[in-house]
């Protein structure tokens, strides 16, 4: 077995130096998908940061845990293993399979860790502990053993909290699972296949050993501050108050919402504090940053159908806005889609069925049947307008776009009162 080298004490202190830099960056994020991107992780921004913020939520008390989703060879267990490279080791546990009661036999070894299940599926074992995990931060587990007297109960407890990150072939898996994560749907589109060739065929390498260890010690970093207290502002209140309601989820997608706001403010915290704080409290930056970044994956955790409903939905909006908006027939469908008419209409029946796009033109037996896409309803209200509507926010706000690295400025549009 070969053995690692160990580090020296300078290498050490290089990379704790430069893990500071990039905490105190107020460009950290754009830094973290450029280090993805250079470690062989192309496009899929939104997705690097939120597995990433899942991971670093284990240091929490209620951690995130996501699942993602996608057909087979799309890249979905690349995606969750190169940003895992980001993370020291010893925090990853990875599980291709197990028995149910292998989990209980964990003591303290999972406790503030990551738990990577590749494949969601009956070859994996027992996932279900997985739940009481998730819900009650340990698993406890009585069995009978041999002693000097006979036989007496014994008591095995693994202790969590954990941050769950899994993948699956699947659109949909139990329900009970599924509102305790959310859905990251994988890039299958041609643009995103198109990438990954153009990195395959480039002469890029991956991040070297003094880079990982650098984001490594980021981690480490955001360790010694995560028992520091995240507070919600007074104003989060109004965010509450328009955020979408009408499906029983939300009652967990919300706190997982807020949690991811709290390792945001976590990590932004460097940029704005000089020392070591003795509270946090979540900006109206950390509040934007954190919905640029989570809003289309809990709505779409929230709204997504079959996976055939939204290919037709995402071909009626590609078809539409290639005739400035124009409604979408069964024959404009078939077409572009090199099927048979008929076909098209069932594909267009089962789309509107599930609410995934809308019937334009009256019901008629002549007349064609026009469909235009729907965009599912918001699950975090616009930024703009908390901002506009909480005169307690102070004006402007500037930061740092996570997604295209330009500056962002909030500033009122109209006034405000109490």
């Amino acid at each position: 077995m070969r053995r690692s080298k160990k580090v020296s004490k300078e290498a050490l202190r290089n990379a704790r130096a430069q893990a500071v830099v990039f905490l105190k960056s107020p460009d950290f994020f754009n830094r973290l998908l450029a280090a993805l991107d250079k470690d062989g992780f192309v496009g899929e921004e939104r997705a690097k940061l939120a597995i990433y913020i899942v991971a670093t939520s284990r240091f929490f008390n209620r951690p995130l845990n996501v699942i993602l989703k996608g057909p087979s060879s799309v890249g979905k267990n690349f995606a969750a293993s190169h940003v895992l490279r980001l993370i020291p080791p010893k925090d990853v546990k990875e599980i291709s399979s197990t028995s149910e009661r292998a989990w209980s036999y964990a003591e303290e070894d999972f406790c503030h860790k990551i738990i990577y299940l590749q494949e969601r599926n009956q070859a994996a074992g027992a996932i279900h502990p997985s739940r009481l995990f998730i819900s009650e931060g340990k698993l406890i587990h009585t069995v009978s053993e041999r002693s000097g007297r006979g036989f007496s109960a014994a008591e095995h407890v693994a202790y969590g909290p954990v941050a769950f990150i899994s993948t699956t072939t699947k659109n949909q898996i139990q329900v009970d699972d599924e509102s305790r994560h959310v859905s990251l749907y994988s890039n299958a589109g041609t643009e995103q296949t198109k990438r990954i060739l153009n990195r395959y065929a480039s002469n890029k390498t991956q991040l070297g050993k003094a880079e990982l260890r650098a984001w490594r010690q980021v981690q480490r970093l955001v360790r010694d501050r995560a028992d520091t207290p995240v507070s919600l502002p007074s104003w989060f209140q109004r965010v509450a108050q328009n955020t979408y309601a009408n499906d029983v989820k939300v009652r967990r997608y919300f706190p997982a919402f807020i949690e991811a706001c709290k390792v945001v403010a976590l990590l932004r915290s460097f940029q704005r504090l000089k020392s070591a704080p003795s509270l946090i409290e979540i900006d109206f930056a950390d509040f934007a940053i954190t919905t640029q970044i989570f809003e289309g994956v809990f709505t779409e955790s929230l709204h997504r159908g079959s996976e055939q409903a939204v290919e037709t939905r995402q071909t009626v909006e590609l078809l539409s806005k290639d005739r400035d908006g124009a409604p979408v027939d069964a024959k404009a469908l078939a077409k572009h889609l090199s099927i048979s008419k008929d076909q098209a209409y069932r594909l267009l029946r089962r789309a509107s069925a599930t609410g995934a796009i809308r019937k334009v033109n009256p019901s008629a037996k002549t007349n064609r049947k026009l469909f235009l896409p729907v965009l599912p309803p918001r699950f975090i209200p616009d930024p703009q307008i908390i901002f506009d509507s909480c005169p307690e926010i102070e004006s402007p706000v500037k930061f740092v776009d996570p997604l295209t690295g330009e500056e962002i400025i909030f500033r009122r549009r109209k006034s405000v009162s109490d």
